[in-house]
């Protein structure tokens, strides 16, 4: 399960001066992170020493994070130098990140936190996540767990930050994208099970059908039909939630091109 937390960024001058945050709370829940050489994480939000918000990341940026170097800091999690000057972080600071997997010392590979469920690990976690809206947690989790989709779900992304900027036509624009990459490069590609095997015709009739509610108009003076942008807009969303519980469990499959062009 990815696992949320807020903490306190800390410098050391001591050591290198580079900036920490501690994994205590982490390692107690999963006592065997406490040998994990990195960890793969990204950021919600960053807050000032007076705990101001500074920024809230807008799909969420993603940073590794390393054990520290010196023996005497082993709890606690360096956070380099580059990555500092970038996000323009200061002593005190706080910072919210989702952890999503870890490198590990055994294996010498990365494995995943265990998919699609989140666990606090303190309540400023928790509050932060009150300020989140689901529709981002669902494109978290779904870019996360099912790369196949990171592609229409970027376009997607789009679709829903236009529509909460006002820009319905764009956010419509965005959508028609969206569903012609589902259709190009997922739909076409779903093999299904015998029991289900007219799945993609009734599914790619479903996404056409779903196109034209964002088709006609187009460019034109007056308000865009929002209501309508917003309803296939948590269709389409729903719809990739569906499609990637089915790749889990193995009801559908996605062939390669390779294999759909030699069946032609």
């Amino acid at each position: 399960m990815p696992a949320i937390l807020t903490a306190k960024i800390l410098s050391y001058p001591q050591y290198g001066g580079y900036y920490h945050i501690d994994k205590s709370y982490l390692v107690k829940l999963f006592p065997h992170l406490g040998n994990a050489e990195a960890f793969k994480t990204f950021i919600v939000e960053i807050r000032n020493d007076q705990r101001k918000l500074l920024k809230r990341f807008k799909p969420f940026e993603e940073i590794i994070l390393k054990n520290s170097s010196f023996s005497s800091l082993r709890t606690l999690l360096r956070i380099d130098n580059e990555i500092a000057d970038k996000l323009n972080l200061g002593n005190g600071y706080e910072i919210t990140l989702i952890f999503v997997a870890y490198f590990s010392k055994v294996t010498h590979e990365w494995k995943d936190l265990l998919p699609m469920e989140i666990k606090f690990l303190d309540t400023d976690s928790q509050r932060v996540f009150e300020y989140i809206s689901n529709v981002e947690v669902d494109f978290f989790l779904l870019s996360l767990y099912q790369p196949l989709l990171r592609d229409v779900l970027s376009v997607l992304w789009d679709a829903n930050v236009r529509l909460f900027e006002g820009d319905v036509e764009g956010a419509r624009t965005s959508l028609r994208n969206a569903l012609d990459l589902l259709l190009k490069n997922i739909v076409s590609r779903i093999e299904s099970k015998e029991e289900s095997k007219e799945f993609r015709e009734y599914l790619t009739d479903l996404i056409k059908r779903l196109r034209k509610f964002v088709e006609y108009g187009g460019p034109h003076p007056g308000t865009a039909p929002r209501t309508n942008t917003e309803m296939v807009f948590s269709m389409t969303l729903e719809m990739l939630k569906h499609l990637t519980k089915m790749l889990e469990d193995g009801t559908i499959m996605l062939r390669e091109h390779e294999e759909i062009e030699a069946s032609r």
